[in-house]
């Protein structure tokens, strides 16, 4: 087990499994401890460590561009008010910007064959 400081931030490494320690974490690469480094490398392994909340088969996760839902096969973007804090969503808000996604229709863009 190590801990270091790398180009893209602070991390952990076991073996061969390398994760990053999150900025909002209470420790540091520097005072990382073996019980908080092997959660953080459980997390990874178990695949949860997206996951904000879950509401049934509605997830809100964190993605690269900030908050996201998904249900199913399906990703929705969340409304600007709620990507500061997505803690204040609950089951009935999460249905409703689907519902509203869903009846916009397809708003991806149709990319044309190249001629």
């Amino acid at each position: 087990m190590k801990a270091s400081i790398g180009k893209f931030g602070p991390y952990v490494v076991r073996e061969k499994t390398f994760v990053s320690i999150p900025k909002d974490a209470p420790y540091t690469a520097y005072t990382v401890t073996l019980e908080e480094a092997l959660e953080l490398i459980a997390a990874k392994a178990s695949g949860t460590s997206n996951i904000i909340m879950e509401f049934g088969d509605i997830q809100v996760l964190r993605g690269k561009f900030g908050p996201y839902m998904k249900q199913g096969k399906d990703n929705f973007p969340l409304p600007k008010k709620y990507k500061d804090d997505p803690n204040t969503l609950d089951e009935a808000i999460c249905n409703e910007i689907i519902l509203k996604k869903l009846a916009e229709g397809d708003t991806g863009k149709k990319f044309g064959k190249k001629k």
